[in-house]
């Protein structure tokens, strides 16, 4: 059956990110994908560094407002980029009022690289903080993991049994299950540390050195879809993401004409859905055999 997903993006124009990332990737692993734009930008920062970013926060709430009175649900509900606290409480009212009993998974895109975004203050981030305590999944990178905390983003000299305690705190503010990318572990390696209830993970990946736009935005669209059109386990979903997300960060890195707009993640589409087909095959397969089947 097709599930129903509510994207709460913002849209950029020109280049790979956001919105641009999510539909796409969403769509092609067979959910419907339903829009909320946080915002409209002429093109992602990378693409055309100096533009604006226009909040839609009075859009989001007309568009809210039809899908209530309407009776739209959602069987998942997946944010990122949020332009204003106001529009993490908008967040909050979609889930209450449309989300009956499905996923909520929150990608709180405030900070990276030991600093907020600009624009932001301590206000989103406690508004970020009230949404990420009612998500079911979360996805931040180490310096958003630290605010969330209320603690001074720490980027490097991790180790394993620091990034679980990590984790730990991470889930005790509410989320049963967290994902902390862009984990340095091993040298010339890219980690996720996850939590899911009690139990941790961690997933690597060969490292491409650079910085890529949408890299994140790409990861968080196959965990949501993944798990909630395809019903995966979260280590499962987790584990096919940064395994995809990797690959198209390595074919990227051959292309440096387009690696100002985004990732070239759209020829390497057909490549995840085989490696999902033929991880359902295995899990299949390994189910016959416990049973006699």
């Amino acid at each position: 059956m097709q599930k129903r997903i509510a994207a709460i993006h913002d849209l950029s124009c020109l280049g790979k990110c956001s919105l641009s990332v999510v539909l796409p990737v969403l769509s092609a692993l067979g959910a419907e994908c339903v829009a909320l734009p946080t915002a409209l930008l002429p093109a992602h920062f990378a693409a055309l560094p100096g533009v604006e970013a226009r909040p839609l926060t009075g859009e989001m709430e007309e568009i809210l407002s039809a899908w209530i009175r309407g009776g739209v649900t959602f069987d998942g509900v997946f944010s990122g980029y949020l332009a204003g606290p106001e529009q993490c409480g908008l967040v909050l009212e979609l889930a209450e009022r449309t989300l009956p009993s499905g996923l909520l998974a929150v990608d709180p895109a405030m900070a990276d690289r030991g600093r907020l975004y600009h624009g932001y203050d301590h206000r989103h981030v406690e508004a970020m903080g009230a949404l990420c305590r009612r998500a079911d999944v979360i996805v931040p990178n180490l310096t958003e993991s630290a605010l969330l905390l209320g603690e001074e983003p720490r980027l490097e000299g991790w180790t394993r049994p620091e990034l679980e305690a990590l984790l730990r705190r991470l889930g005790q503010l509410g989320p049963s299950r967290v994902a902390v990318t862009g984990v340095a572990l091993e040298v010339g390696k890219v980690a996720v540390a996850c939590l899911d209830g009690t139990e941790t993970a961690i997933f690597q990946q060969p490292l491409v050195p650079g910085h890529y736009n949408g890299a994140g935005d790409l990861f968080a669209s196959v965990v949501t879809g993944a798990m909630v059109q395809q019903g995966r386990d979260f280590f499962s979903a987790v584990s096919r993401a940064m395994a995809f997300t990797s690959a198209v960060v390595a074919a990227t890195a051959q292309n440096p004409c387009h690696r100002p707009y985004g990732l070239d993640f759209e020829p390497c589409l057909p490549r995840l859905l085989e490696a999902l087909r033929r991880d359902g095959r295995e899990r299949s397969d390994t189910v016959d055999l416990r049973t006699g089947g």
